[in-house]
């Protein structure tokens, strides 16, 4: 106990830890994303493809505002060299310290003036007439270039120049502030994607362990929040997620902007959203995640509903046709209800009776009595029942007389089986006994002779039994194969062509054609035509004629064949098919009575078909076999 207790703690334990790294990683992630987001103005992505202060936004904003303030201060026809005017002079030096300007307009200036300028390490000089000119050239590659040179055009005269000289003193502390920043951000970044990387790692392992009591546990155990609705699970996290977006929208756009509150926001909501999709994973392992939907649940009831109603046949869908049809009348008819009423318990009762008959038939059957029918004037269900009910009765009756017939038929079966044993087992038992008293060799010699074809004869029956037991059962492998019959039938008939000469039988064969090729097993086939042709030779008249035809017969190939017995056919058909049924009644022929059952069982391994036909002393075995067909 204590053993299996320290394994659910083991694992509860690990389940806690991984929740609470999932959610914290999660929770921090984001909450770091948005304050970024926040503090960089959504200029992060910009900020990162930035390779110098020179390529940035900082000093786009740096250029566009020095302008500005030219434009602001200078008018017309003025001039300013390394600065004029005092006021200007005070906020340049207070906020753009280190910085050498010149900005002119329609006055024209040296082009020493200009050289001046490219003594400085950085350098934006514009000139309406001749363009733009900076240095490095990566001021040239910031993707806010264009917009610079248009502040620049902007409210100027006939003619108008922009010289600005950025001195270390200007460009190191700035330099500095876009390393820092961007470092900032990219330190950031990284936190936050190994953030992601350990809440996904421990979201696969939570994923793996949720629903278990122990490591070695397979089964999956759902607790009470996994019985809410996979679909109202998802439609509640996605709720969640709108609710939390609108949420971290109003923070972030208002004046209270904390960071403190949208991390407490975003870590109870994580809380929630990882608790909702833990039940969502548990039903997907599981396998209940579509069955343990609401919409599935409401659709499988109706189903079911619309099922049993079908399953009840005609007779349910009259009755729910009655009773909806029965609820419209009275609401219809509510002001002749009286009379609604009298002509339904009308119905009623002449139903009943119609029930009451069919019940006192039934019991009658019950107690054995098969000839009974039921005859009831209603057209309907009832009616079609006490037609079901009557032919019940004929098929009971019937199969009284088939059991009867089969008890019969198994009488005769022990009896005869009885007979084919005891005969040459007797034989055997008093020939030996004879040889045993028996001092003449050739006498000796003699008895030794029948015990070997009594034996014989018995390890025949035997051997016919054993085999008719296997085709029976159908324990009998079967290689399938192209078999070309009439070469097969041909074959047969010259092995046994000694005994066919030896009783003068006429065999006549014929074929649609030469080549006759079937899907079958090749030996269990001949096993087939050789019982058939023992058959023919055991038991057809002396000096007849045999006809064997073989022929095309809708996917098949038919085999027929036909021979005069030599013995009175008073036996049916299908008695004649039975086990140790022969010809002859006086059972003095030689076989065991067994070859017809051996070769039906055998033919229909092979998915072929068999019948016997008896027209008087004519006898006719037919074989049908699948065509073989070319893929």
């Amino acid at each position: 106990m204590d053993i299996r207790l320290k394994k659910l703690n083991n694992i509860l334990l690990t389940k806690i830890v991984l929740f609470i790294i999932a959610v914290i990683c999660i929770a921090s992630s984001i909450t770091m994303s948005i304050n970024l987001i926040k503090i960089y103005d959504n200029n992060i992505i910009n900020i990162l493809q930035e390779n110098s202060y020179y390529e940035s936004q900082m000093f786009e904003d740096d250029i566009t505002n020095i302008i500005k303030l030219f434009d602001k201060y200078f008018k017309d026809n003025y001039s300013s060299f390394n600065g004029n005017g005092p006021e200007l002079r005070q906020k340049l030096e207070t906020k753009y310290r280190g910085l050498k300007y010149n900005y002119l307009n329609i006055i024209s200036t040296k082009s020493s003036i200009k050289e001046s300028f490219k003594t400085c390490p950085a350098y934006f000089l514009y000139d309406q007439k001749l363009g733009a000119e900076v240095h490095p050239k990566e001021i040239a590659n910031n993707s806010n270039y264009d917009y610079m040179i248009r502040k620049s055009v902007e409210n100027s005269g006939s003619n108008k120049f922009i010289y600005l000289g950025f001195t270390y003193e200007f460009l190191n502390p700035r330099i500095e502030k876009w390393e820092y920043k961007k470092s900032i951000i990219i330190q950031n970044i990284y936190i936050i994607i190994a953030l992601l990387a350990v809440f996904l790692i421990t979201l696969i392992f939570l994923a793996i362990i949720c629903g278990r009591k122990s490591y070695r546990d397979k089964k999956l155990h759902l607790n009470a929040l996994d019985r809410i609705y996979n679909d109202i699970n998802i439609l509640l996290c996605i709720v969640l997620i709108i609710e939390w977006s609108k949420l971290i929208k109003d923070i972030y756009y208002s004046n209270y902007y904390f960071i403190e509150i949208v991390a407490v926001e975003t870590l109870i909501t994580s809380i929630l959203g990882l608790l909702l999709s833990t039940s969502i994973v548990k039903h997907f392992k599981n396998k209940t995640l579509i069955k343990h939907t609401l919409i599935y649940t409401l659709v499988n009831k109706i189903k079911v509903l619309i099922q049993k109603v079908y399953n009840q046949g005609n007779t349910g869908k009259k009755v729910t046709l009655i009773v909806v049809g029965y609820s419209i009348a009275l609401l219809l008819t509510s002001h002749i209800f009286p009379v609604t009423i009298c002509i339904a318990v009308w119905l009623v009762l002449k139903k009943v009776r119609d029930y009451n008959d069919i019940k006192e038939v039934v019991k009658e059957v019950e107690n054995g009595k098969y000839n009974c029918r039921i005859d009831i004037p209603s057209q309907g269900e009832l009616g079609e029942l006490a037609t079901s009910i009557n032919s019940i009765n004929n098929g009971l009756h019937q199969a009284v007389e088939n059991k009867l017939k089969s008890e019969r038929l198994k009488t005769e079966l022990i009896s005869n089986l009885s007979h084919d044993i005891r005969t040459p087992l007797t034989s055997i038992i008093t020939y030996v006994d004879l040889l045993k008293i028996e001092n003449d060799k050739n006498k000796s010699k003699k008895y030794i002779s029948i015990l070997e074809k009594k034996s014989q004869r018995l390890k025949t029956l035997t051997d016919d039994l054993f085999e008719l037991s296997k085709a029976s059962s159908g324990n009998i492998k079967v290689n399938f194969d192209k078999i070309d019959v009439v070469s097969l039938i041909n074959q047969g008939l010259g092995e046994l062509h000694e005994r066919i000469e030896e009783r003068g039988y006429d065999f006549k064969i014929n074929h649609s054609k030469d080549n006759l090729y079937v899907k079958a097993d090749g030996m269990l086939l001949w096993r087939v035509i050789e019982n058939l042709l023992n058959n023919i030779i055991k038991y057809t008249s002396e000096g007849s004629r045999v006809y064997i035809d073989i022929f095309d017969l809708d996917g098949f190939v038919n085999m027929s064949f036909k021979n005069i017995s030599a013995y009175e056919l008073n036996i049916p058909v299908d008695e004649l098919m039975e086990r140790f049924i022969r010809g002859d009644n006086s059972r003095s022929s030689e076989g065991s009575g067994i070859g017809l059952s051996i070769a039906k069982s055998l033919t229909e391994l092979q998915e072929g078909r068999f019948y016997i036909d008896i027209d008087g002393d004519l006898f006719k075995a037919t074989i049908q076999i699948p065509k073989f067909i070319n893929d």
